[in-house]
């Protein structure tokens, strides 16, 4: 598979994950690791040192996040995705409607949506990550991607209007340490939300 296909249905992939994540009604939560409260150190964002370009705003998503200088961007309806030039690192980024779910209960059905459909993943133990001041969890994950290794997080947040906004970045082969999670700490270190 070329690397212009598989990137293609990575997006694809990721942006309907996303969506059916959020949208689906509460299910009975059950007891797995990330459905505990966060119990590690609250995430500490670093300074990032890669440039960031103009703002973007996405209207239908209510927020607005600034990518990395030279990076590919693609908006779609409430969802946006960020990819290095090389596209080794992306980070996906969308609001949906809570439908009653909880973050840690968004959490655990991203992260089992992403099981199945892409290659099993183990994730760490919750944490606490703040995204424009407002609390949320998130998990650092590390496992196989469409046939590619791969290193990431995932966060779920509430936004003020009442509802969820996820982002997820992750690097294939190695490329995570360094310029993969600077990437995912510049964006998602400028997003905001929009009334």
């Amino acid at each position: 598979m070329t690397k212009k296909l598989k990137t293609t249905l990575l997006l694809t992939l990721l942006l309907t994950l996303i969506t059916a994540c959020t949208t689906t009604p509460a299910p009975t939560p059950t007891l797995t690791p990330t459905s505990l409260p966060p119990t590690a150190a609250p995430f500490e964002r670093s300074n990032p040192t890669l440039p960031l370009a103009e703002a973007r705003t996405v209207a239908e998503g209510g927020y607005t996040f600034q990518p990395v200088l030279g990076s590919i961007v693609s908006l779609n309806g409430p969802q946006a995705v960020v990819s290095d030039k090389d596209e080794n690192a992306f980070v996906f980024l969308s609001s949906n409607p809570s439908n009653g779910n909880t973050v840690i209960v968004a959490l655990d059905s991203f992260l089992e949506a992403l099981t199945n459909d892409v290659g099993p993943l183990e994730s760490s133990p919750p944490y606490s990550f703040n995204i424009a001041g407002q609390p949320g969890t998130a998990v650092d994950v590390t496992g196989d991607f469409l046939g590619d290794a791969m290193d990431g997080r995932i966060a779920v947040v509430p936004m003020p209007d009442g509802r969820l906004f996820v982002i997820y970045g992750f690097a294939i082969n190695g490329y995570w340490t360094g310029d993969g999670e600077l990437l995912f700490e510049s964006v998602s270190g400028s997003v905001t939300f929009t009334p």
